[in-house]
């Protein structure tokens, strides 16, 4: 198969796999020519994890959906060779803001945490200008895989442990896999809205139990003047969000 594409757009070429790998909330856009299959019934699977990272999430092996091919069609069509290259973008020299992934204490209990924090709907973690470029450092100092997505801007992937990013990680994406010891680089220039937006890990026990935080955008000029999270913040449940944080943190002590 083709990937031509991810979570938030086209790639800049088109990729040749022969297995995705897809964690919570990813996606891949995927060309599949079924031309020299007919009569066949074709299974998409998903299979054990292949590349052996040590302490990575794996998936359960099971049968998905099954294709049958039983009619032969005219089809001129192809991917093109090249498909959407991403604009330039002036990088900051280094990293505006790192952002670590773990496990951590929280009173007499622990909790996923962001820079050693679990979530709080009262706080703001970082507070960026509209207009500004921002050049993100994603880490994970824990000993499992986490999926960090990112609201607000379609983001594109900088760099993945030090080197350049792979192909089917050369476009636009929102949602990033980093197994354990993993560091990402991701950046965007802000330019779309005001307000308050959050980064979490998109396993959602990790998320439940804290492994979320929130950015500010704020008007060019007023990063030192920005105002915090107002107290009212509502859930879209309309509950607030204290009311959800204490019932994660009963979920998670019911199950213990």
């Amino acid at each position: 198969m083709v990937q031509v594409g991810n979570g938030s757009a086209l790639l800049p070429k088109p990729v040749v796999r022969t297995d995705v790998l897809l964690g919570p909330a990813e996606r891949a856009d995927v060309v599949v020519d079924f031309g020299k299959d007919l009569g066949k019934n074709l299974v998409l699977e998903s299979v054990a994890r292949v590349d052996g990272r040590p302490g990575g999430i794996g998936t359960p092996v099971t049968p998905v959906m099954q294709f049958r091919v039983d009619k032969k069609v005219a089809d001129t069509s192809a991917v093109p060779a090249t498909l959407r290259a991403l604009p330039a973008l002036a990088l900051p020299a280094a990293p505006t803001m790192t952002w670590a992934f773990a496990l951590g204490a929280n009173g007499d209990h622990t909790a996923w945490t962001i820079n050693g924090k679990p979530y709080d709907h009262h706080r703001v973690d970082a507070t960026v200008e509209l207009g500004s470029v921002q050049r993100w450092l994603l880490v994970n100092t824990s000993t499992i895989t986490h999926y960090v997505h990112l609201h607000e801007e379609a983001w594109r992937t900088v760099s993945r442990n030090g080197q350049p990013p792979p192909a089917w990680e050369a476009g636009y994406q929102d949602v990033w896999r980093l197994d354990p010891g993993d560091t990402v680089e991701v950046a965007a220039k802000v330019t779309d809205y005001l307000g308050t937006f959050l980064i979490h890990c998109h396993m959602l026990d990790h998320e439940d139990h804290g492994m979320m935080a929130t950015f500010q955008v704020v008007k060019p000029g007023t990063v030192d003047s920005a105002s915090p999270v107002p107290l009212a913040h509502q859930h879209l449940s309309g509950l607030p969000l204290s009311v959800i944080t204490n019932a994660a943190w009963c979920r998670k002590e019911s199950s213990a």
